[in-house]
C-alpha cells in the first residue's frame, strides 16, 4: 500500500501552538537551537574557529546533569545529604563551574574577534548571563 505524504509549512501561529506544548526543557533547547540558527543567519560566512566558538558557547550540559543537581541542591536544603551525596554535589559544582568558564572563554574570545564587548555580544546573540547554579 502507497503512502502519500503532504507537506506544508507552519504559520507562525500554528508553530507557537506546538511550542507551548512542549515541556521547559525541551523548550530550552529549541530556543538554543533557534538563537544559534539566526546567529549563523546573521553571519553565514563564519571562520572556522568563530563556529568553533559558536558550538562552544551553545554546548548543552549532558543528559541528566541539571536533574541530578537539583535533586541533590533539594536534599542540601532539607540537611539530608549523605557524605557521598555531598562529595557528588561537590563535583557537580565544579563540572558547572568549568562549564561556565568555557562558555564565558569563548564569548570573550568571539568578541574579540568581532570587535565588540561581550555585553554586545550576548545581546547580538540573543544570550542572557549565566545563572547561578
Amino acid at each position: 500500500m502507497a503512502v502519500a505524504s503532504i507537506q506544508r509549512k507552519l504559520t507562525p501561529g500554528e508553530l507557537m501552538a506546538a511550542l507551548e506544548q512542549l515541556e521547559p526543557a525541551e523548550a530550552e533547547k529549541i530556543t538554543r537551537t533557534m538563537l544559534h540558527l539566526q546567529a549563523r543567519r546573521r553571519a553565514p560566512n563564519l571562520s572556522n574557529r568563530e563556529t568553533e566558538l559558536l558550538h562552544e558557547i551553545y554546548r548543552e550540559k549532558r543528559p541528566g546533569f541539571q536533574e541530578q543537581f537539583d535533586r541533590l541542591q533539594s536534599k542540601r536544603h532539607e540537611f539530608a545529604l549523605s557524605p557521598k551525596e555531598r562529595q557528588e554535589l561537590l563535583r557537580l559544582l565544579d563540572e558547572s563551574e568549568a562549564f561556565t568558564v568555557r562558555r564565558l572563554q569563548a564569548l570573550g574570545e568571539l568578541a574579540q574577534l568581532r570587535g565588540v564587548s561581550v555585553d554586545t555580544l550576548m545581546k547580538q546573540l540573543g544570550l542572557k548571563a549565566p545563572g547561578v547554579v
